[in-house]
């Protein structure tokens, strides 16, 4: 019954730090909805979005991962207690009564079933894996926008070390370390997956290794919630930065051949080939699609030579509020994920 007891207790805690974490990451959406940042498939330049859409994106999935907890600690809430070795007790024994005083919800009503069953363990460990799994991710992306490379973020000494050789470096370890935890946190649920999957009925020695998993499980999973947040609430962003990856990585491309579709009634395969032509010059000639001269861009299609026609394409915050389908960048899109956000944490407490 103890393991009940800590699960409860332990999904909750983390849950309640989950949606803290939700909220930073909310903050840093509202503060910066005007900044357009690129965003990437297969690590390339592919649109421009409103820098509160991949914030979101995280949002959304620590939110389900809030939920998922709030899941694991309904499961757990069932008392065990009272079903002896396997098959019950020899004396008169109140469960209800049980139940009630020790705060549970609901009783097993197999004994053998809450002898032998590790669920409670399992879709916690799981929870906090997935976790994990989530918060690799942002670390992995905290990881890149501060390297030279990218340089779309700060993040305050608080939360990076120095090194032993190079005076000059500023190295993003807390994500490093909560990008490591992912593979403890996947390593706890195999431990104990693999332990029970070929058990038979009902306790078995073997089940005596489902401690570990999970007290290390738990432990972990606050100090990465903990670090995400420190470093998310510290996020200092360099729009100018972004701005430049845009116009290096031809962001607006697909607009612009969109435009010539939707206003000059061009085949999207002409299109295509018309935009694709304007991309070598620019490569060419070492310009981006915002400062190209016209009669460079007349030579991939006599339209772009039109600036009231051209320059509307390729303005990157205009691409990304031409993405009006709901769950999209466009900006009364993202407002409208705001405010569900709000709404949301407001019901889960």
């Amino acid at each position: 019954m103890d393991t009940h007891l800590f699960v409860k207790k332990k999904s909750r805690e983390l849950r309640f730090l989950l949606l803290d974490l939700c909220r930073d990451l909310l903050k840093q959406a509202e503060d910066n909805i005007d900044v357009t940042i690129p965003a990437y498939t297969h690590l390339q330049v592919a649109q421009p979005a409103r820098l509160s859409h991949p914030l979101m994106a995280h949002f959304w999935a620590f939110f389900r991962d809030a939920e998922r907890l709030q899941f694991v600690f309904d499961q757990a809430n069932r008392l065990p207690l009272g079903s002896g070795a396997c098959l019950g007790v020899n004396y008169d024994t109140d469960r209800e009564f049980l139940m009630q005083e020790l705060d549970f919800g609901s009783i097993y009503e197999n004994s053998m079933d809450a002898v032998a069953s590790r669920d409670h363990i399992l879709n916690f460990l799981y929870a906090t894996s997935l976790l994990g799994v989530h918060a690799s991710r942002i670390a992995e992306e905290i990881i890149l926008w501060c390297s030279v490379e990218f340089s779309f973020l700060k993040l305050p000494d608080s939360v990076t070390t120095g090194s032993s050789i190079m005076p000059q470096k500023k190295n993003p370890d807390l994500a490093e370390l909560i990008r490591g935890k992912a593979g403890r946190l996947n390593g706890n649920l195999m431990n104990l997956m693999i332990a029970v999957k070929g058990l038979p009925l009902a306790y078995n020695r073997d089940l005596q290794e489902d401690r570990q998993p999970l007290l290390d499980s738990a432990y972990q999973a606050e100090l990465v919630i903990r670090g995400l947040r420190a470093m998310v609430q510290g996020m200092q962003f360099q729009p100018q930065n972004m701005q430049q990856s845009l116009e290096k990585g031809y962001a607006t491309a697909t607009d612009l051949a969109d435009a010539l579709v939707s206003q000059k009634n061009l085949a999207f395969r002409e299109a295509h080939h018309a935009v694709g032509r304007l991309v070598a010059i620019c490569e060419e000639h070492g310009y981006s699609l915002s400062n190209v001269p016209a009669a460079e861009r007349q030579k991939a299609h006599p339209d772009f030579g039109d600036d009231s026609f051209y320059l509307p394409a390729v303005d990157p915050a205009t691409s990304a509020d031409r993405k009006r389908s709901r769950g999209g960048t466009a900006r009364p899109r993202i407002q409208e994920q705001l405010k569900k956000a709000h709404q949301c944490l407001e019901e889960a407490g």
